[in-house]
């Protein structure tokens, strides 16, 4: 049993081509380019010895090449240079005129008999452009019968939602003179998936023409790196987001957040769509597996039981670790870290606070019979941050902040209950009626009704380090992630 492999997930659509990264050295480093969703990811290891698995990892091979190529040369705008005269553009209304001027070795489009400021030429770009992803803008502009005088011009986007519903976003505006090109620059980036993206130039009518050249749309990549401190640290767990970055497209993974023995890496990306999360205290990531096309699609871990540390469990505690996908795993086989949880029911969003160094403080709502949300106060690498609300303020609430003295005092247990209620139409809503809490100093409530059902994490030696379930309008369920306190005793289980 010592030293088994052991792989987790894949997480995310399991589609496009497998791939795998499994090393017999130690990890040491992780390399992302993120456009939206993930372009590429690479890891270092301290050896170069590899397991060989079915599929290739392609996204190393896009790293490599992009890094060569530099991945802020491409130009997602068709045309730009109008040497095909006016091809992929056309006009923002039809009233006015625009035609395509060769000047030596030079091309730009001339827009005239304008009547508006937004009168003018425009691209769709929808196919090209990826929600989260940040984008460079940049083209030359200039007027004819100006006079020498000043002309404000601008970029700017069209983007028709879903609903079909329009809005507009000013990209950059610059002075244009009839002297000289001036040049427009600026960035965007969509947050939610557009039925229609349009680029377009604007400025003032006042009897002059438009003149416009060099248009240019580069997706800016993010590179993360992330190196772990050798010996000392090794990651433990990864947790993310997957979601469409287009109308008709398939998911991707859009965000991730790698977790150490000793910290938090991230949120890298953007954390919306699906969550998943796996964690292990008695494992070590040695290696990655999933698949991908154009992006990461999936991805899982694969992982390797650390011989020196077992969890303290009671004997009366036979238990199985459970994923957001609703994977289990023997505890016997796997020796993973035992995340209790969650209790309640399966409507709601799911949440993960993560694993973090400190629980501080603990600030829960009460709405009527129910518990209606948990805001929790953590420290990460020194610093205090507040979780997002789990949950809702509701109506006539009744707050309850639970201080810790730490570092001195630190949660170890919670207690509860949970029953289901009519919500509308759906009379078997499961919601957290009754928190108690426990530290290795004293016992803080209970918060709420007690009655229903009834449910503790187990009394073992160890602390929690964070919280985890689903919530909505109320607080629908809840776990928590425990770290055990190592020994090196004999195994107990």
């Amino acid at each position: 049993m010592e030293g088994k492999i052991i792989s987790v997930g894949p997480w995310g659509l399991e589609e496009g081509i497998p791939f795998c990264q499994m090393y017999d050295g130690i990890l040491r480093k992780i390399v992302l380019i993120y456009d939206g969703g993930f372009k590429a990811l690479t890891a270092k290891y301290s050896t170069s010895n590899t397991h060989e698995c079915c599929g290739s990892n392609e996204l190393s091979r896009k790293l490599q090449k992009m890094l060569v190529e530099s991945p802020n040369s491409s130009n997602i705008i068709k045309n730009a240079d109008f040497r095909e005269g006016m091809n992929f553009w056309r006009r923002s209304c039809t009233c006015c005129q625009a035609e395509v001027v060769s000047s030596g070795d030079d091309n730009y489009a001339i827009v005239s008999s304008r009547r508006a400021f937004w009168h003018s030429i425009e691209q769709d770009i929808t196919e090209q452009v990826y929600v989260g992803s940040i984008y460079e803008v940049s083209a030359e502009v200039s007027v004819k019968g100006g006079g020498g005088k000043i002309f404000p011009m601008g970029a700017a986007l069209k983007i028709e939602n879903l609903d079909a519903s329009f809005y507009f976003v000013l990209i950059g505006r610059v002075e244009a003179t009839d002297l000289q090109w001036a040049r427009v620059e600026g960035v965007f980036s969509l947050n939610t998936v557009a039925k229609s993206v349009r680029l377009y130039f604007n400025g003032l009518t006042e009897g002059v023409d438009l003149l416009i050249r060099h248009v240019s749309i580069s997706p800016v990549f993010k590179n993360f790196v992330i190196k772990l401190e050798h010996p000392e640290e090794y990651l433990t767990g990864i947790s993310g987001y997957s979601r469409k970055l287009q109308q008709g497209m398939s998911e991707v993974i859009s965000s991730l957040t790698f977790k150490s023995n000793l910290r938090t890496y991230g949120p890298y990306g953007t954390e919306q769509g699906k969550f998943f999360s796996f964690n292990s205290v008695d494992s070590v990531v040695i290696g990655f597996h999933g698949t991908s096309d154009n992006y990461l699609k999936s991805i899982g871990l694969y992982l390797k039981p650390l011989q020196s540390t077992k969890p303290l469990l009671s004997a009366d505690h036979s238990m199985l670790v459970s994923s957001s996908s609703g994977d289990s795993y023997d505890k016997k086989e796997l020796m993973l870290s035992l995340d209790p949880g969650p209790w309640g029911g399966k409507i709601g969003n799911p949440f993960d606070d993560g694993f973090n160094e400190k629980i501080t403080q603990i600030l829960l709502t009460k709405t009527g019979d129910v518990l209606s949300s948990i805001t929790t106060e953590y420290e990460r690498n020194g610093e205090l941050i507040w979780s997002f609300r789990r949950g809702s303020l509701g109506t006539n609430q009744i707050s309850n902040l639970i201080k810790l003295n730490a570092p001195d005092e630190y949660l170890v247990r919670i207690s509860g209950y949970w029953r289901c209620f009519r919500d509308g139409d759906n009379d078997n809503v499961a919601i957290i009626t009754s928190l108690t809490f426990f530290t290795n100093k004293k016992e803080y409530g209970p918060v709420g009704e007690e009655g229903g059902a009834f449910f503790s994490s187990p009394a073992v030696a160890g602390r929690i380090r964070g919280f985890f379930g689903r919530s909505g309008k109320y607080l629908n369920a809840i776990g928590v992630h425990m770290q055990y306190l190592p020994t090196f005793s004999e195994e107990v289980l």
